[in-house]
C-alpha cells in the first residue's frame, strides 16, 4: 500500500482544522458590569467585530422588563423612559419609535437570542467600553449616554416608512390556467414603471394593476425578466405615482 505523501497530510490535517471550527465564539470574552462579572448561560460571542450577549441577561441587569413574542421574533425591553425593540435577523432596532441601523442583527444560539451588548446597553443610557487587552466589556449604567450614540438613524419610524412607500406600492389582479391571483409590486419611475416577483406574471393571461387609490390601470410591455434574481419589470398605463423610497 502505497503511503500518503507528508506534505498532502499536513495539508489535510490543517483542512480538517480548518472546517471544524463552526462559530465566531472568542474564548475568553467577559462582561463586567461597573466591575461585577457577568455571567451567562451562553457564552458571549464576537460576530463583526461586535460583541453579542444573551438578551435578557443584560436588559434585566440594566434594569429593563423583557419581553419576546417569539411569532414576530421580536424582543422589546422596557424602562420608565426607554423602549427598545430588536428583532432576530434584522439590522434595524427602535428605541422610543426611532429606528436605528445595527452592525450585525441578533441571533439564535442554543435556545438563546443574543443581542449587540454596545447598542442594548447605550440605548439605557449606559456607556460600553472595550478591553481590548482583557477581551472584557466593561458597562457603566447611569451614566447619560444619548440612546443612538455612535448608530445610524433609518429614514424614520414604521409608521412614516410606511406612510411614504405606500403610494408607490400596488396590488396585481392575474388571471392564469388556475384561476385568479393577487400579487404587489412598487413603482420604479413617475412613468408608471413597476417591480415585481417574477412568479407573478408567469403563465398570466390578463393583469390589472391597482393603486394604493383604487384606480386600475393596464399591465404593457415586459421590459426586463430574470427568473434567477425572481424580478420582472414591466410597463403599465399608470403615471404620477412617486417611486418607491429607497433607504
Amino acid at each position: 500500500m502505497k503511503r500518503t505523501p507528508r506534505w498532502i497530510a499536513v495539508l489535510l490535517a490543517a483542512f480538517l482544522v480548518a472546517v471544524a471550527v463552526p462559530s465566531p465564539v472568542v474564548a475568553g470574552i467577559s462582561v463586567r458590569l461597573n466591575v461585577a462579572a457577568m455571567s451567562f448561560q451562553v457564552p458571549p460571542r464576537m460576530e463583526g467585530e461586535r460583541v453579542l450577549v444573551p438578551m435578557r441577561a443584560i436588559f434585566e441587569a440594566l434594569g429593563a422588563e423583557v419581553s419576546w413574542d417569539q411569532e414576530l421574533q421580536e424582543v422589546t425591553a422596557q424602562t420608565t423612559e426607554q423602549t427598545v425593540k430588536l428583532k432576530v435577523g434584522q439590522r434595524t432596532a427602535q428605541v422610543n419609535g426611532q429606528l436605528l441601523v445595527l452592525d450585525v442583527p441578533p441571533v439564535v444560539v442554543e435556545d438563546r437570542t443574543l443581542v449587540p451588548v454596545r447598542f442594548v446597553a447605550e440605548s439605557l443610557g449606559a456607556l460600553v467600553e472595550w478591553d481590548n487587552a482583557t477581551q472584557t466589556v466593561k458597562i457603566t449604567p447611569g451614566a447619560g449616554v444619548k440612546p443612538g450614540t455612535g448608530f445610524r438613524s433609518a429614514p424614520g419610524t414604521p409608521e412614516e416608512l410606511l406612510a411614504r412607500a405606500l403610494p408607490a406600492t400596488v396590488m396585481i389582479l392575474v388571471k392564469n390556467s388556475s384561476g385568479v391571483g393577487v400579487g404587489s409590486g412598487f413603482f420604479l419611475n413617475d412613468r408608471g414603471l413597476i417591480a415585481t416577483d417574477y412568479p407573478v406574471l408567469e403563465g398570466a393571461t390578463a393583469v390589472q394593476v391597482v393603486t394604493h387609490d383604487e384606480k386600475q390601470y393596464a399591465l404593457g410591455a415586459i421590459v426586463a425578466a430574470n427568473p434567477a434574481a425572481d424580478m420582472v419589470i414591466a410597463e403599465t398605463t399608470a403615471t404620477g405615482y412617486p417611486a418607491r423610497p429607497w433607504p
